[in-house]
């Protein structure tokens, strides 16, 4: 993905889903379950401004000032949260140019301009700038749901792997 993504890579879900390898040749059909199980999650984590660890985004000027979500003005971002997988994992995130920013924070400045011009929220107007910065909203992870909801995925596709003769 061009954006920004993430992959499993908890401890305890590689070792469940090497026992699934061992067991399976082809083990996409399960990584596109969790996939689509973190896309969910993700897009969870939009409708409650959080980052996987729980804490509250900050909130930006413009929902201070008039109101709506944070990270879905648009919702660009939020509808661009996908995964793909194959036999040895699974990726999901957003291909958005601007999610990277978005997901650990950091400077802009202007490319070709001698400072950066945008219009504020309100009627507080139109502002030049030298640069902007943009804080972390971590919207892309595993959390302590999402962990137990690979491993119980995991779990049942080695049941039904071993079921099979």
């Amino acid at each position: 993905m061009v954006g920004v993504s993430t992959r499993v890579d908890s401890a305890i879900v590689q070792a469940t889903l090497g026992r699934v390898s061992e067991r399976m040749t082809n083990a996409r059909g399960l990584y596109d379950n969790i996939g689509a199980a973190m896309v969910v999650s993700t897009q969870m984590r939009f409708e409650r401004e959080q980052a996987p660890d729980g804490s509250p985004w900050p909130k930006p000027l413009r929902v201070l000032i008039e109101g709506g979500n944070i990270l879905r003005l648009s919702g660009r971002l939020y509808g661009s949260i996908t995964h793909v997988a194959d036999n040895d994992g699974v990726e999901w995130g957003s291909d958005a140019e601007y999610a990277r920013i978005h997901q650990m924070g950091g400077t802009i400045v202007p490319k070709n301009a001698g400072a950066l011009h945008f219009k504020l929220p309100g009627d507080l107007g139109w502002r030049f700038a030298s640069s902007v910065t943009i804080p972390a909203r971590p919207f892309l992870g595993i959390d302590g749901d999402d962990e137990a909801e690979i491993v119980a995925q995991a779990e049942d596709w080695l049941a039904v792997a071993e079921a099979q003769p």
